[in-house]
């Protein structure tokens, strides 16, 4: 009889030491795809299923890329560049807690315009106290071209906003957009929540935004021209 409740007392702590605390809630499809002048996004909702607040980070894997494909990620109030693949600041999340901020892009274009292709990414979450505490999700994203779409795409340097941080007003400046028919600036919080959307005057090189209402911290804002999403930017607010 000892023996027997020893061995599940083994079996509770190892089974309790080694168990998956992160429940993905929801998700984009495994498979995404789109034409390859548009940024594909993949959306994950954690979830904390265990009665411990813990920390997590995540790591992303590019397991097969088309040439001339590239990806980066956003979680939480960061957005990281495409040669950073593991995250430098953490969420943390009690028991039951949710979080629904991380985005995986796929940017299937560069500066000499869209690129066919698929591109397979990977991204793994971890518990920052336990290595064995992971969950993981692969993506496909295939780029396609569509007929009649414009081949002028924009360089990420191409845009960029001032003053940042800022408090009033959010002033975004452009290089030459004059080919494209239409544009918009969407501002959104770090959970994706969108928040202003503001059309552009294509004939203009400078658009500004009223941001006074948003309250102090980062928020994320995007450049649609004819409907198609370019990188999308951080910026903050200080009062």
């Amino acid at each position: 009889m000892k023996y027997i409740f020893t061995s599940a007392l083994i079996l509770f702590l190892f089974i309790n030491t080694f168990s998956q605390s992160l429940s993905i809630v929801s998700q984009s499809s495994d498979s995404l795809s789109g034409d390859f002048y548009t940024e594909m996004e993949a959306k994950i909702t954690l979830e904390n299923t265990s009665s411990n607040t813990n920390t997590y980070g995540v790591e992303r894997f590019e397991l097969d890329m088309a040439t001339g494909h590239s990806s980066y990620f956003c979680w939480s109030i960061d957005c990281y560049p495409t040669n950073v693949s593991l995250s430098t600041s953490f969420v943390t999340l009690a028991q039951g807690e949710r979080d629904s901020t991380f985005i995986g892009y796929l940017t299937p274009y560069d500066g000499s315009g869209g690129i066919e292709g698929t591109s397979v990414v990977k991204y793994v979450f971890f518990n920052q106290n336990s290595s064995s505490d992971t969950i993981s999700r692969v993506f496909v994203y295939t780029a396609f071209s569509t007929v009649g779409i414009k081949t002028r795409v924009l360089d990420e340097n191409d845009f960029y906003a001032y003053p940042n941080p800022t408090v009033n007003t959010l002033n975004v400046a452009f290089g030459d957009i004059k080919g494209f028919n239409s544009g918009r600036i969407i501002i959104r919080n770090a959970l994706g929540s969108e928040l202003i959307n503001k059309a552009i005057n294509i004939n203009d090189n400078l658009t500004s935004i009223d941001v006074s209402s948003l309250e102090r911290g980062v928020y994320l804002y995007t450049v649609q021209l004819d409907g198609q999403k370019f990188q999308t930017k951080k910026f903050a607010i200080s009062k």
